[in-house]
């Protein structure tokens, strides 16, 4: 049993891409307040399609493990700031949660976009996002392949950040969020939903690591 978090597949090398031309593009056009980027984990519900992995272990002789994990990468730029104490912001990330079984495997992602509002207390931040997600699924094995569909959801979060330079900071954050996607679609137009829960749920705990610069002055002391 392989845990496999090195492929995020096309779509998340496209959004890796993406995120580039994001932040260089919106931060030269925009205010410029500051720019960051992180690697994230996450801990992520999946009740409904760890049903169907159980079942199918069941069913066969395939030893594929339940999704639990979630990995990705985030990148966000600020427009706005509140008062000279926080910030608004808008931002991309994805998350992927894969396992891979010699006869089969089993791959979720998330997509999507998110505004966040964050309060600065000397180097502690405190911080509400909206997100917006497009997820997809592939289970081939359990007949779920090229399925899609979106999320609305909530995060909040607390970080500590660490100055490196007067322009560069490195912080960590902790928190929780909330990403379900009630319904996916194939690529056929049928529709499918959870038995009571959520068809796919990227919902959990999560931190995260990364690096932010401060293209104007902002004093969190």
């Amino acid at each position: 049993m392989v845990l496999d978090v090195g492929k995020g597949g096309l779509e998340m090398h496209r959004l890796i891409g993406l995120m580039i031309v994001f932040v260089v593009g919106i931060g030269l056009t925009a205010c410029g307040l500051s720019l960051s980027g992180d690697f994230q984990a996450a801990l992520v519900s999946m009740e409904h399609i760890n049903g169907v992995i159980g079942d199918l272990v069941e069913a066969t002789d395939v030893d594929l493990q339940p999704l639990s994990v979630g990995f990705g990468f985030g990148a966000a730029v600020s427009l706005l700031e509140l008062a000279r104490i926080g910030t608004l912001s808008v931002g991309l990330e994805g998350l992927v949660a894969r396992q891979v079984d010699r006869d089969a495997s089993v791959e979720a992602s998330s997509l999507g976009a998110f505004t966040r509002a964050e309060l600065a207390r000397g180097r502690f931040r405190f911080a509400i996002d909206l997100l917006l997600a497009r997820g997809s699924l592939d289970f081939a094995s359990a007949r779920l392949a090229h399925l899609a569909g979106w999320s609305l959801g909530a995060r909040a979060c607390v970080g500590y950040t660490l100055p490196i330079t007067k322009a560069l900071l490195v912080g960590v954050r902790l928190g929780y969020r909330m990403s379900p996607f009630h319904e996916m679609v194939d690529r056929s137009g049928q529709t499918y939903r959870g038995r009571g829960t959520p068809f796919m749920d990227f919902s959990g705990v999560s931190a995260s690591i990364g690096v932010e610069w401060m293209a104007s002055e902002r004093s969190d002391e």
